[in-house]
């Protein structure tokens, strides 16, 4: 059955990838300024399109429409190629917000085009988003709409602790359930709602926003043990950021949060700067102990979705977890 659900699964990315070079080539065809539109579509499949684009959330909508059967609906393609635009937006406006130079292993749309070109390209992909479900179930969209008003306002509550070493991990946790976690939690509960199958809804919600805390914890070790090639190095502590190991190093360490002081005093943190610092963190044993909370939170997913033990899309999530870690 493995060989058959990677052919399932390689078939689903093949439609999901179609469906957003579909959608930029109908709306290429519909004709406003020749100029402005050529801009805006560059700038707004920049992301989209990339190689390096994990598809992460179009698979967590596949594999938890797994946990009822094994159909791919051409619905199920649309909700999760609108996830996919929704999560390509939210990283334009991320990009603008701590002024990166490189996403997913190229210059950031905000480099390439401007940040007023990338503001706009996150726009028109919401818009996208909504116009591909817009004939779907209202719950959808209603439940769409709450994840990016979650993800807009926990956003907001990040830009707001930058530079505040006293945020613990609960006000961490709560940020990320928002920010990352909101269309984790859609993307799992999406497949639900397209096959009627709305009686484990709350669970479903509870186990997309521990996917996406996994996510967001795995994220944030990325920023000191490697990914460099895909996002800058050291862009949490640059921007003041309080991620996780931050978090949890300065609190353990006095001397570490005294240097964290000092740098978030500057107004601009360089490079070398911030990787001295980064060395610390990871000698703090922070990473282990994240890894650990890590483990505690995946506990908590196969929980929720323990009622699903049996389906294929349980082993799938349990992979893709493990794909995260």
């Amino acid at each position: 059955m493995e060989d058959g659900a990677l052919e399932d699964s390689n078939l689903f990315l093949r439609e999901v990838n179609a469906l957003i070079e579909k959608t930029f080539q109908i709306t290429s065809a519909q004709g406003f300024n020749a100029q402005t539109q050529n801009i805006l579509l560059s700038a707004s499949s920049h992301l989209c399109l990339s190689k390096s684009a994990k598809r992460l959330r179009p698979l967590a909508c596949l594999y938890f429409s797994w946990l009822f059967d094994n159909e791919i609906s051409k619905s199920l393609v649309c909700v999760s190629v609108a996830a996919e635009f929704i999560h390509a937006a939210s990283l334009m406006h991320d990009d603008i917000i701590d002024c990166a130079d490189k996403r997913r292993g190229a210059l950031s749309v905000n480099q390439s085009y401007g940040n007023s070109v990338a503001v706009l390209a996150g726009d028109f992909l919401l818009t996208e988003a909504f116009l591909l479900i817009k004939s779907l179930d209202q719950e959808l969209t209603f439940s769409a709409v709450d994840a990016i008003r979650g993800m807009t306002k926990a956003s907001m509550e990040e830009l707001s602790a930058r530079g505040d070493l006293k945020l613990n991990e609960m006000e961490w946790r709560n940020i990320a359930r928002g920010k990352t976690g909101s269309l984790f939690a859609w993307c799992a509960i999406a497949p639900s709602i397209i096959k009627k199958e709305k009686d484990r809804l709350a669970d479903l919600w509870e186990a997309g926003f521990s996917l996406g805390l996994i996510f967001q914890m795995a994220d944030d070790i990325k920023d000191f043990s490697g990914d460099g090639l895909l996002k800058d190095p050291c862009r949490d502590i640059m921007n003041k950021e309080q991620s996780l190991p931050i978090i949890i190093a300065s609190q353990k360490n006095t001397e570490i949060k005294g240097k964290l002081l000092d740098l978030y005093a500057k107004d601009k943190i360089e490079l070398d700067e911030a990787q001295k610092i980064a060395s610390m963190i990871m000698d703090s044993g922070a990473l282990l102990e994240i890894k650990a909370l890590m483990n505690k939170e995946i506990e908590q997913l196969l929980l929720l979705i323990k009622p699903f033990e049996a389906s294929f899309g349980y082993e799938k999530i349990l992979k893709l977890i493990q794909k995260i870690f």
